[in-house]
């Protein structure tokens, strides 16, 4: 499946951002190192082309709200974990069919700021285009 515009620039600013965090929270605790584990997987896997975007029909279909998507619980508790780690607030919620992600109480660094933004929108944009790439 070919993805998006959107989201493979997104991906590419996600990778950035999470180098950028990497460096910027690496004396941190290791709950926001966890989650930014978590989400470079996912990178990882629509690198690998195993995940639903790459290839939907390996995927059951059904109902694809947010409590029947286990990693879509991973995504929210990743993003937590990395705004309290840049002194940031996010609140996730599901909206249609999709999780999204807003920063509420920005980080006091620019470059923190800049590189939550980024893994905000690709979590909203990827579980977005997800449910798109099932239907």
């Amino acid at each position: 499946m070919r993805l998006y515009g959107d989201v493979i620039v997104a991906a590419g600013a996600a990778k950035t951002a999470i180098r950028v965090l990497d460096a910027e929270l690496a004396d941190t605790d290791v709950g926001a190192d966890r989650a930014l584990d978590n989400l470079r997987n996912t990178l990882a896997s629509l690198d690998d082309e195993k995940h639903p975007l790459r290839a939907p029909e390996q995927f059951m279909f059904g109902d694809f709200r947010w409590p029947h998507r286990n990693h879509w619980d991973q995504w929210a508790w990743s993003m937590e974990r990395i705004a309290e780690a840049c002194g940031a607030t996010v609140r996730l919620e599901e909206k249609y069919d999709y999780l999204r992600v807003e920063v509420i109480e920005q980080p006091q660094s620019k470059l923190r700021s800049r590189a939550l933004g980024d893994l905000a929108n690709y979590v909203e944009l990827i579980s977005d285009y997800e449910v798109l790439a099932e239907i």
